[in-house]
């Protein structure tokens, strides 16, 4: 990377290192595609993803020096390390977002481990690595000619506005019609046999007193359970649907769902005129 002949000129938009960290970096991430065990072949050499930011980003920052300027590899070139390191703090900053998914690939994708509904189609990010402009851009050593599509992503950004409610506890309500409660507190089936109440330790607890927590009006209740359940990545729903059709075929069968839509490469893209 360190023989590649970039012209040495200012580039309008980055005058200074501290702007080339904010917007080349936001780009970097936005037009490298996700590639998971996938590798470029550029300069004889195999590059990652990772590998690819950090040759982006020390290509926006070589091109915004002043004429005559000499590099600073050893403080401004980004190893592939480095870019892990950043990545994962950026992560955690949008951790929660409705369209982490988006911005970042799911744990098991990038580290290219298949879980059960993991895809076995290629995404439209990773079909056509060999054409990607940016890609070709970065292996002839220049800056590429097209931005992200801004507009695209700040409506997504949005979209976690939108979000009003997020659950802390989960609570399910076992109940059933046909068990009865007698003045005698003893529940019984519809043929009249009681229930073994060590096997519903719930409903012995709400028997106690007059037992009125027991009744619902749908009917008994046997047993109920709450659990605390914390926020996890987002993941799109054609990959949900697809975990879904592994483990509950049946339940899919069921939803009738639409084919899944797939985004058009020029969506998040602009090519500069």
């Amino acid at each position: 990377m360190d023989s590649v002949s970039v012209p040495v000129s200012a580039r309008p938009g980055y005058p200074d290192s501290e702007r080339i960290q904010r917007l080349v970096w936001s780009e970097a991430l936005l037009l490298i595609p996700i590639m998971g065990r996938k590798k470029y072949f550029m300069r004889h050499q195999q590059y990652g993803r990772n590998m690819l930011i950090g040759d982006y980003v020390w290509i926006a920052y070589v091109m915004g020096l002043k004429s005559g300027q000499a590099p600073d590899a050893k403080n401004m070139r980004r190893s592939r390390k480095q870019i892990s390191s950043h990545i994962q703090v950026l992560k955690n900053f949008f951790k929660y977002h409705r369209y982490f998914h988006f911005f970042f690939p799911a744990r098991d994708k990038e580290s290219g481990k298949k879980t059960p509904g993991a895809a076995e189609i290629e995404t439209v990010e990773t079909i056509s690595l060999k054409n990607n402009p940016v890609l070709v851009a970065l292996s002839e050593g220049r800056f590429p000619e097209v931005r992200p599509n801004y507009d695209y992503f700040a409506g997504l950004l949005d979209q976690d506005c939108m979000v009003t409610v997020r659950p802390k506890t989960c609570s399910m309500c076992v109940v059933s019609r046909e068990i009865s409660i007698g003045h005698d507190k003893i529940p019984r089936t519809a043929d009249g046999k009681p229930l073994a109440l060590e096997n519903y330790p719930h409903l012995a607890q709400n028997l106690e007193g007059d037992g009125s927590r027991a009744r619902r009006p749908e009917g008994i209740l046997l047993h109920e359970y709450t659990r605390v359940i914390g926020q996890k990545e987002s993941d799109t729903a054609k990959e949900l649907v697809r975990s879904w059709e592994k483990t509950a075929p049946a339940i899919v069968e069921k939803l009738n769902l639409p084919e899944p839509q797939h985004e058009a490469p020029l969506t998040i893209i602009e090519i500069n005129d």
